[in-house]
């Protein structure tokens, strides 16, 4: 039993651990207070997060942020700052834009996803891109929640490669 238990250690303690810490950071282009918005956002971000954890991963988020000036100096943010404060060692900025309904009737819809993948350690860019709906749905059936799910897959998808120490 003694030999066992030494060798269940031994394995576990050899086992590669490869989950960096990565804040996402998500601000979106209109008021949080219109309908829908607040969960756009949140299914983006649950896209993101969902393929970054499955990759082994720990992944967090800032919750609803109405701004973060674009400074210069990106270790001037708040997201940065964020980022430092909670330990992790990559900030995945994402700025999500969002067209505004003309009428009730109207959905809202996603426009673009820009992101931006930096050290925390540095303030080094490591990556960047833009996402438009188009580039990951070509059904005009898909619900719009589904939509912006797939488009936070995709920019995790194009983060994970540069997700090492």
């Amino acid at each position: 039993m003694n030999r066992l238990l030494i060798l269940i250690c031994a394995l576990m303690v050899s086992l590669p651990v490869w989950g960096e810490t990565v804040l996402v950071f998500t601000k979106n282009s209109l008021n949080p207070e219109i309908p829908g918005v607040v969960e756009l956002q949140a299914a983006l971000e649950d896209g993101v997060m969902e393929t970054l954890f499955d990759a082994g991963h720990i992944v967090f988020n800032a919750g609803v942020v109405v701004s973060n000036e674009k400074l210069d100096i990106p270790s001037e943010r708040l997201s940065m700052r964020l980022a430092k404060s909670g330990g992790a060692y990559f900030l995945l900025e994402i700025d999500f834009s969002l067209n505004a309904p003309v009428s009730e009737e109207e959905a809202l819809t996603p426009r673009e996803a820009s992101y931006r993948l930096y050290s925390v350690l540095d303030g080094g860019l490591l990556t960047q891109g833009d996402l438009v709906p188009e580039d990951v749905n070509d059904r005009p059936d898909t619900p719009v929640n589904d939509i912006c799910i797939v488009m936070g897959e995709s920019i995790a998808s194009g983060t994970l490669g540069k997700l090492r120490l």
